[in-house]
């Protein structure tokens, strides 16, 4: 269960910009943040549960006192990775689960297949800062945006993701993965990656897969953005932030994706699923195959899952019965839906990080090519 931890209607991190009242606790980024250069303070006083275990601390830190923004709090990203999980400023005490103040909790609306392992994801963005949503298909996070997430697989945790940006050009990201302990009192990096980490079948990925998924879209953070953010449930929304005057355009009301409830579980699904390879800028085809949702998609038949795939005939791929993309009401004769119910070959979709076929997601997806005439 995700909890937020919540400052007169906001997250916690999104009122330390000065948009409620400040706590009385500790003042910059504080919380054991020494890796990243936060300022001494401590965490702030206040408690509560937050995301899987981990307690936030209140609404302190930058905003102090009296509400007002401080952008000194906010922490000197470096270049490469630290060793530790620890030193990466997603916890104040990681024995205890205390979040850093400023860390917050969300959950993307429609949610990457990872075998069926549970996820908590945090965020912490620095003080003041805006996220240039100009672009709201392409959200720009300002320098310093830490992301985590965190695979727990029987009750334990078992590995630790992380992408920061550590400066303003396009690329200035870094992506690194942390393995937890026998004792789960810390995480150290594992740049090569681990097979069956921990006893489990979980693989930790080497540092150069990451890039395989996450290049191809500038934004870099494939579940924090408009599509993803736009729901109703805990944590940082779009509405949260739109509320904190933390986009450059704000979008309190959010975006749906289109169609009944089929057509839009399904097109959700390709979204989070397919659509950070196959979009506008992603794996190259001699006729265009985008499966991400844009916000601008009023209907179903404007999304690019509709006009890049359905009836659309395959390309770079041969398997006897398979015609199409997307053929409308043949799910065996689809690209799309044969290559998700493949494993351990070259066939398989996704390509990477999954070893069991998402059921529920097939049958998804299956539904709606069902329901195409």
């Amino acid at each position: 269960m995700r909890v937020a931890v919540w400052t007169i209607g906001l997250p916690a991190f999104l009122v330390a910009c000065g948009e409620g009242a400040g706590g009385a606790g500790g003042v910059g980024a504080g919380g054991g943040d020494a890796a990243f250069g936060g300022a001494a303070g401590g965490p702030s006083a206040g408690g509560g549960s937050a995301n899987g275990g981990g307690r936030a601390g209140g609404a302190g830190g930058a905003a102090g006192a009296g509400g007002e923004c401080d952008p000194g709090g906010a922490p000197q990203i470096p270049t490469t990775p630290p060793a530790k999980l620890s030193e990466t400023g997603l916890y104040a005490d990681i024995a205890s689960e205390t979040l850093a103040s400023g860390v917050e909790p969300f959950a993307p609306k429609y949610v990457l297949w990872s075998d069926g392992g549970d996820k908590q994801r945090f965020v912490s963005l620095p003080p003041c800062s805006e996220i240039d949503t100009s672009d709201m298909d392409h959200w720009s996070l300002p320098v310093g945006t830490r992301l985590w997430k965190t695979f727990v697989v029987g009750g334990v945790r078992v590995e630790t993701r992380l992408i920061a940006r550590y400066g303003p050009a396009p690329g200035e990201f870094w992506f690194a993965a942390y393995q937890w302990n026998d004792d789960q009192t810390d995480a150290d990096h594992a740049p090569l990656g681990v097979e069956d980490a921990k006893g489990t079948e979980h693989d930790i990925p080497a540092t150069s897969s990451c890039k395989l998924c996450h290049e191809y879209l500038e934004e870099r953070a494939l579940g924090f953005g408009a599509i993803q953010l736009s729901h109703g449930g805990p944590g940082v929304t779009i509405a949260s932030l739109s509320a904190a005057g933390r986009l450059s355009v704000p979008a309190p009301s959010g975006f749906d994706v289109p169609g009944d409830p089929v057509e839009a579980a399904a097109l959700g699904y390709l979204h989070a699923n397919c659509g950070n390879c196959h979009n506008d800028t992603g794996v190259e085809f001699n006729d265009p195959f985008a499966l991400r949702v844009l916000v601008g998609d009023a209907t179903v038949e404007a999304t690019g899952a509709f006009g890049t795939a359905v009836g659309v005939p395959v390309e770079k791929f041969v398997q006897a019965g398979v015609t199409h993309r997307i053929a409308p009401g043949q799910p065996g004769a689809s690209c799309v839906w044969y290559r998700m119910g493949v494993r351990g070959t070259i066939q398989q979709m996704p390509p990477l990080a999954t070893e069991l076929v998402d059921d529920s997601g097939l049958a998804i997806v299956e539904a709606w090519i069902q329901s195409l005439p």
